[in-house]
């Protein structure tokens, strides 16, 4: 509807309501005045037929002259919001725990983790295994540079030094290296042109970028609680590389294939 025929409308229902409500306020004084010659039962069922028209009209007043502007107002956000999120990708904002990795990760091909630990690999070494065996899948994840600054960033907010942290990030890597070389050793190894590669990288950006395919996740962790490092929050997007709303965190993704490497097993 454009905005002519919208006003037209609204200035019929107003006229409407107008018309209906002084009627019904007549009806009631022309009933009243003829009530002791009009049966029980007529004048019950016409007092209750112009109340019902009486408070219809006050009712659609009250609602032309108070609620409309802000409903509309309301709905008009609500829309812009819906639009924006639409358009943005966004499909589900979850805390890190949550998220249903065998769901996103079982018709994958190409994995990129910018991380700030070794804990999505420990979390998913398994599963990136079974996927490998099913088809081809490339998989790249860049924890900190043994010894940088973001490195000693989040060892210090779990609370354990630097050396510690490096170590563990060392044993999940080893592990995870181990895994997919047993597996390539097994009755059932992985699909041909599978790999893993655990490079390290000396970024500091405050959150962490999964790129599976089309759809980007990014995490953000809570800085100044101990508790946002193990879990955070967690904003799952699906677009392509080539639209704007990913593009900046598909951006930092694009070059880990180039730093040195910690750990490379192929097949």
């Amino acid at each position: 509807m454009d905005k002519g025929n919208y006003r037209a409308t609204r200035a019929r229902v107003f006229v409407v309501a107008i018309v209906v409500g002084s009627l019904s306020a007549v009806g009631f004084f022309v009933v009243e005045y003829s009530r002791t010659e009009i049966p029980a039962w007529s004048y019950a069922a016409i007092v209750n037929l112009l109340g019902v028209f009486f408070g219809l009209s006050f009712v659609s007043l009250v609602w032309e002259f108070f609620v409309r502007k802000a409903h509309g107002e309301d709905l008009r956000h609500h829309l812009r919001l819906g639009a924006s999120v639409a358009s943005s990708g966004l499909q589900e904002m979850n805390s890190y725990s949550s998220l249903e990795w065998n769901t996103l990760l079982k018709s994958a091909s190409m994995i990129s983790v910018l991380a700030s630990d070794a804990d999505w690999l420990d979390r998913n070494s398994h599963l990136l295994v079974e996927v490998a065996q099913r088809r081809p899948l490339k998989v790249t994840i860049a924890v900190p540079v043994a010894g940088g600054d973001e490195m000693k960033r989040h060892a210090t907010l779990r609370g354990i030094d630097a050396e510690r942290m490096e170590q563990q990030v060392k044993e999940v890597a080893s592990r995870a290296g181990r895994l997919w070389r047993e597996t390539n050793a097994s009755a059932r190894p992985m699909r041909a042109g599978s790999q893993l590669r655990v490079v390290e990288h000396s970024m500091s950006l405050g959150y962490e970028i999964i790129v599976i395919d089309e759809t980007t996740i990014v995490s953000l962790a809570a800085p100044d609680d101990n508790a946002g490092v193990f879990d955070r929050i967690s904003f799952v997007y699906e677009q392509s590389s080539f639209e704007n709303h990913t593009r900046l965190f598909r951006s930092h993704v694009e070059g880990l294939d180039d730093l040195d490497a910690i750990e490379e097993v192929a097949n």
